[in-house]
């Protein structure tokens, strides 16, 4: 029943996660971007399989829309849980590969408000 559970959440994430990133490909579209965060200190130090380092479920709780960096991240994260408890670390290392190279395209199109060198700093954190 477990891994049942775990199936159905992983799915919910992956689908969370696409829907969270059309959101933010709309916003942008539209002009009416939401925000997209990486500025604070530690930033460029990725979170990939670390989904406890900012409490995303809690800031949307609070009411308070997390950035886009935190949140892809963090969705990310959660599914790499779910697929190391299974047993499944070639397919964390597939999607990691996957979402190292999509979100550092983001990141190298995000320059404006953005420390310096953070895509580079953080595509190799993310890479280790």
């Amino acid at each position: 029943q477990l891994v049942t559970l775990e199936g159905e959440a992983l799915r919910e994430y992956h689908e969370l996660q696409a829907a969270c990133a059309e959101r933010y490909r709309a916003g942008a579209a539209a002009g009416a971007e939401l925000a997209f965060g990486g500025g604070e200190a530690g930033a460029e130090d990725a979170a990939l399989l670390d989904p406890d380092r900012k409490d995303v479920r809690r800031l949307c709780e609070a009411g308070v829309a997390p950035s886009e960096f935190d949140t892809m991240q963090y969705l990310f994260a959660r599914q790499s849980a779910i697929l190391l408890r299974q047993g499944r670390a070639a397919a964390v290392a597939e999607r990691g590969a996957a979402f190292l190279q999509s979100f550092s395209q983001r990141l190298a199109g995000r320059r404006d408000g953005l420390p310096p060198q953070l895509a580079e700093r953080w595509g190799f954190t993310a890479s280790l």
